[in-house]
């Protein structure tokens, strides 16, 4: 309808186009209809259950619905239907998850045939609308009103938001080169403190043969896109001659992502997942996530050289293959991708080396139960609550930490090797596109953590054969010694390993009651024999 009346400034909203009206005061109130009421988070669940072309009919009917229907979260999921687990076959990245699934749906409609439209000219919503959150006054903003502080905007804003801004200028972790196995162990291992190491990887042929491009599509450099030098542009130009290194070398090998579907993690060949790595702009992007990976291809593991020499041998090697937890990853994730907190498996130490890109990592020491905003929760049950990812958590949480809670951070470098200690609390978020190799390692100095968590582990899950077998290896193969040591830290935390051995004959008569606080009195007790000085200090550096 026209409302642009001069003469008569009576206009009835009731007659106005909730599509193409610019005057609207609230498009998500008036575009919504009846289900104005509904939150984002409820109206995204119901759309959960609608099909593609259920989308495509609500995108005409308003800007409101155009937003939820073209959102690509939604369209995301509607490609787990279709594919399941496995994308090793089918998938083609377009641009869009919407422009993706478009392209599967028409390509099993009409078989063999070439599609009258590029599907990959589909624009992702919120490229449009890089305006919305820009910090130029100047620009203008894309209209679409009523959705402040909700999740539609939450969400618009982590995808917009530069991960350039959370890089840091200081670190509270050391950097370090030329330390001897010795200096390491007195200095960081035994005093239980997160190291970087500067100087371990720069002969590595992984630092050539894994490189990726940092493609200007990307979360990290939205602020700086137009603002890019003659010399950076020749750097992007060299940067692009080395996208065919990862991909030539590897491009064929189908790699595993950290996403499931189905409880199976997806699949798909390196070149599908760098093609999409290079021009996305999700809110949880898709991680690779290889453990393994000798077996794709035995290259890959003598791409990257032995780190024994400062992390000392690795007790797990001991293990036979049956019995021997996953240890070593491939890591290859865009900016805003990375790992919500953990403590390592095992209670384990860990390394990881950074090919490309930059990390930034938050840590807390054992004495901490849990990091605050670790979790958010829906209800008092912990069924409802779920770990908050590491770009939400800064954007979320990070800002109103108290300083006694704030965590020891730190942004590591390509080429620099991170050194997590057993029992230490870690998120990591990708702040570019990244590639990394990490490992976690059970040494002298950690092993009797790892056995006490064994133990316990094989008395409070007995129906779980791997750490029984595991605990029977290692003490048919460990030093007499060193076992002993062992022995005498899981009796300071009340664990004796007989009851490992009892917990296997009798698995019958074991319920499912499990002690959650379990790992937390292991680590409380570690930090116990600790030096208090080095570890119970909060932000020590600073």
């Amino acid at each position: 309808t026209n409302n642009n009346n001069t003469n008569n400034n009576n206009t009835n909203s009731n007659n106005t186009n909730s599509f193409i009206n610019i005057n609207e005061s609230n498009c998500r109130t008036n575009g919504l209809g009846d289900f104005k009421i509904i939150n984002d988070g409820l109206l995204f669940y119901i759309l959960y259950y609608c099909s593609a072309t259920d989308y495509l009919s609500l995108m005409l009917t308003s800007r409101a619905f155009y937003l939820f229907g073209s959102d690509d979260e939604l369209w995301r999921y509607k490609i787990y239907d279709i594919l399941g687990w496995d994308w090793s076959e089918k998938f083609d990245w377009k641009g869009t998850w919407r422009g993706t699934v478009l392209s599967l749906l028409y390509n099993e409609k009409y078989p063999n045939t070439k599609p009258i439209f590029d599907f990959s000219k589909i624009e992702h919503p919120y490229t449009a609308s890089k305006k919305i959150f820009s910090f130029n006054p100047e620009e203008t903003h894309i209209f679409m009103t009523g959705f402040v502080g909700g999740l539609m905007h939450r969400r618009c804003y982590q995808r917009m938001y530069p991960t350039s801004f959370l890089d840091l200028p200081t670190s509270h972790v050391d950097r370090r080169s030329n330390l001897t196995y010795q200096q390491f162990v007195e200095e960081y291992e035994k005093a239980s403190k997160p190291v970087i190491l500067t100087d371990l990887i720069g002969d590595w042929p992984a630092m050539t043969r894994w490189n990726v491009n940092s493609n200007s599509h990307s979360h990290s450099n939205q602020v700086t896109d137009n603002q890019a030098t003659d010399n950076q542009t020749t750097d992007n130009q060299a940067e692009h001659e080395k996208i065919s290194n990862f991909e030539k070398n590897y491009g064929n090998i189908v790699f595993k992502m950290a996403t499931r579907v189905k409880s199976k993690r997806i699949k798909m060949h390196l070149k599908q997942y760098l093609k999409y790595y290079n021009n996305q702009l999700d809110i949880e992007p898709l991680y690779l996530f290889q453990s393994d990976f000798e077996k794709l291809d035995k290259q890959l593991l003598t791409d990257y050289g032995d780190l024994s020499k400062i992390f000392g041998q690795d007790l797990l090697d001991l293990l036979t293959f049956s019995t021997r937890p996953f240890n070593r990853w491939i890591i290859t994730g865009t900016a805003q991708t990375g790992t919500p907190f953990h403590v390592d498996p095992l209670t384990s130490s860990a390394w990881n080396a950074l090919i490309v890109g930059r990390k930034r990592w938050a840590l807390y020491p054992p004495s901490f139960k849990a990091p605050p905003g670790k979790y958010s929760h829906f209800h008092e049950d912990r069924f409802f609550r779920f770990e908050v990812e590491p770009m939400a958590w800064y954007l979320e949480h990070y800002p109103f930490l108290p300083l006694e809670l704030k965590p020891w951070e730190c942004v590591q470098r390509p080429g620099e090797v991170i050194f997590v200690p057993s029992g230490w609390w870690h998120s990591v978020l990708n702040l570019d596109n990244t590639v990394a190799v990490t490992q976690n390692f059970c040494s002298e100095q950690n092993f009797p953590f790892v056995w006490a968590h064994l133990l316990r582990s094989a008395k409070d899950e007995p129906d779980t054969d791997s750490d029984v077998q595991r605990v029977k290896e290692w003490r048919l193969k460990l030093n007499p010694e060193l076992l002993k040591k062992g022995e005498d830290y899981a009796k300071i935390v009340n664990i004796s390993s007989s009851d490992s051995d009892d917990s296997d004959n009798d698995k019958e008569n074991q319920n499912d009651n499990k002690d959650t606080n379990n790992d937390q009195k292991l680590l409380e007790s570690k930090i116990q024999l600790e030096d208090n000085n080095k570890t119970s200090i909060l932000l020590s550096n600073e």
